[in-house]
C-alpha cells in the first residue's frame, strides 16, 4: 500500500509534514522540502531549532517521486511512500496519530 501526499501553499516557503502520537514536532520524523534548495527528504525532529533537525541517513527507497517547486504563486510539494514504511506512521496498531505540518522562510 502506498500513499501520495501533495501540499500546496499560497506563496514561496519551505514545507514539512509528518505524524506524531502526541501532536508535538520534537521526537518525531517529517518530510521537509525547500524549493530551489533541496528535494523533499525525511528528517528527524529533535527540536524546533534548525540545529535540531537532521536528515535521516536511510532515505533511499522510502520516498518516491519527490518534488517541491514554486508554480503560479504556490509552493507545491509531492511525494509517494509505502504507507507503513515511510518512517512516520510506524506505530503500534490502533495508535492514533496527529498530522503535524509546518512552513516558513528559513
Amino acid at each position: 500500500c502506498k500513499i501520495t501526499i501533495q501540499l500546496l501553499y499560497d506563496g514561496f516557503t519551505w514545507l514539512g509534514i509528518g505524524a506524531s502520537p502526541d501532536g508535538q514536532m520534537a521526537g518525531n520524523r517529517a518530510v521537509i522540502g525547500i524549493p530551489e534548495r533541496s528535494e523533499p527528504m525525511l528528517y528527524y525532529l529533535d527540536g524546533k531549532d534548525l540545529d535540531y533537525i537532521t536528515p535521516m541517513t536511510r532515505n533511499a527507497g522510502i520516498l518516491e517521486g519527490t518534488s517541491i517547486e514554486f508554480v503560479d504563486g504556490q509552493t507545491v510539494m509531492e511525494f509517494t511512500a509505502s504507507f507503513p514504511t515511510w518512517g512516520i506512521l510506524q506505530t503500534p496498531q490502533n495508535m492514533q496519530q496527529t498530522i503535524i505540518w509546518a512552513h516558513g522562510s528559513e
